[in-house]
C-alpha cells in the first residue's frame, strides 16, 4: 500500500491505472462515458521530485528530473488536467491573474492557462482560455508559470518558505542570494559558478520547511535564469533557450547536470544591492533587525505567505534561523566586467571554500 495525498491506495492501481483514486481528483466522468461504451484516453503518469516535493503529473514537464514512482515522500501532489472555473466561490481577487479563498488559489492568464491550486497537494490545469479560444499556447509557456507562481501557490498552502534566491554549494554549505528582482541574483551564482568553479545548487526558487530539525534547504527546478548580457559575457549560447514571459531579454538555461537534487544545509544568506558608478563595492555582516528583514523579503511571493502560513509561526521561523546562520550585505558592481575580482574579495570574505 502507498499512501498519496493522505489516501492509502495499492502501488500496483496506481502503476496499471491512468485514473486519480479518490477525492484528490476527478475522473472527469469516466464512469458514465464507459457505461456508454465510450473509451476515455487518459494521459500517463508522470514522476518528479522537486523543492523537497514528489510530484506526479498527467502533463509532461521535461524541466523536471524524473524519478522512480516508488521513491519519494508518499504525501506528494499532483497535478492534473482538467476544467478550472473563472472565479473562485468566496474568493478574494489579489491582481487581475490572482485569486484566492481559504484552501484555494486560482492562477489565470487570459493567453496562456488556468490554474487552480487545492489545500497544498493539487493543481489543476485547464488549457482552455478565452483570448485563444482553438490555439493553444506554447507548452514552454504553460509550463513556465507552473514552475513559477503555480508552484510557489501549492509550497506556501502546505505551509512550506519558499525563497526567491539562487545559490551555490560550498564546503560550509549552502550560500544563498537574494535582493529585488533584477538585483543580479542568477547573474551572480553563474559567474560563481562558470567562472569560479563554485557548483551551482538552485536558482529562483528554493525551500524551506519549518518542520525540519536542521535548516536544510531543498533546491527548485533544475534552470538558471539569465539575461542575453550574462549569456554573452559567459560565452554561453542562447541557441535553443526558452525566453523568459515577463521578459524578453532573459532565457532559461536548463541545468540537469550542473545544478543540485538533495537538500544541503543553508549556511549564509546575502542580500545584493547594486554599487552606484564611482562606489567601491562592499561586503558586511548585518545583524539584527537588518538581517531579519533580510530574510523576510526573500520569501517568494510573499502575499501568499500571508493568506496561507501563520505569520506568528512564520516570524518565529525566521527568527530562529537567524540564529543558526549568518547574513550578509553585498554591494556589487553593476558592469559585469568588473565583476570579477569583486568575486574572488566576496568569495574570501564569506570563507566560500569550494567542494572538496
Amino acid at each position: 500500500m502507498r499512501k498519496f495525498c493522505g489516501q492509502s491506495i495499492p502501488i500496483d492501481t496506481i502503476m496499471s491505472s491512468n485514473t486519480v483514486p479518490g477525492a484528490c481528483s476527478e475522473r472527469l466522468g469516466a464512469n458514465s462515458l464507459e457505461r456508454r461504451g465510450k473509451a476515455l484516453h487518459q494521459p500517463a503518469w508522470h514522476w518528479y521530485r522537486t523543492c523537497g516535493l514528489t510530484i506526479r503529473s498527467q502533463l509532461e514537464i521535461p524541466e523536471l528530473v524524473a524519478i522512480d514512482p516508488h521513491s519519494g515522500d508518499p504525501d506528494g501532489a499532483e497535478i492534473v488536467l482538467g476544467k478550472v472555473p473563472q472565479t473562485l466561490a468566496n474568493g478574494r481577487e489579489l491582481t487581475p491573474w490572482l485569486q484566492t479563498n481559504d484552501r484555494q488559489c486560482l492562477v489565470g492568464s487570459p493567453n496562456i492557462a488556468r490554474y487552480l491550486i487545492e489545500d497544498g497537494k493539487r493543481i489543476t490545469l485547464d488549457r482552455r482560455v478565452q483570448a485563444q479560444p482553438k490555439h493553444n499556447a506554447a507548452d514552454g509557456d504553460v509550463r513556465t508559470y507552473l514552475l513559477g507562481t503555480v508552484l510557489g501557490a501549492l509550497l506556501h498552502q502546505r505551509q512550506w518558505l519558499p525563497l526567491h534566491i539562487s545559490a551555490v554549494k560550498t564546503a560550509s554549505g549552502i550560500v544563498a542570494f537574494t535582493g529585488a528582482s533584477g538585483a543580479g541574483k542568477s547573474t551572480l551564482t553563474a559567474c560563481l559558478h562558470y567562472r569560479l568553479g563554485l557548483p551551482l545548487f538552485s536558482d529562483d526558487l528554493a525551500v524551506l520547511k519549518p518542520e525540519d530539525r536542521t535548516y536544510l534547504l531543498y533546491p527548485g527546478p533544475p534552470r538558471l535564469k539569465l539575461w542575453s548580457s550574462a549569456l554573452d559575457a559567459l560565452g554561453l549560447s542562447k541557441e535553443g533557450l526558452v525566453r523568459d514571459l515577463a521578459r524578453e531579454d532573459k532565457f532559461h538555461l536548463q541545468q540537469k547536470d550542473d545544478l543540485q537534487s538533495e537538500p544541503e544545509p543553508l549556511d549564509k544568506l546575502v542580500i545584493l544591492t547594486r554599487a552606484e558608478p564611482g562606489r567601491s563595492t562592499d561586503i558586511r555582516r548585518i545583524r539584527g533587525i537588518e538581517a531579519y528583514q533580510a530574510f523576510m523579503h526573500s520569501i517568494y511571493r510573499p502575499a501568499l505567505c500571508h493568506l496561507f502560513f501563520d505569520q506568528t509561526a512564520v516570524h518565529d521561523f525566521g527568527g530562529r534561523i537567524l540564529g543558526a546562520i549568518e547574513v550578509y550585505e553585498y554591494r556589487r558592481p553593476w558592469n559585469l566586467s568588473e565583476l570579477r575580482p569583486s568575486l574572488e574579495k566576496l568569495v574570501g570574505t564569506l570563507s566560500m571554500e569550494e567542494v572538496s
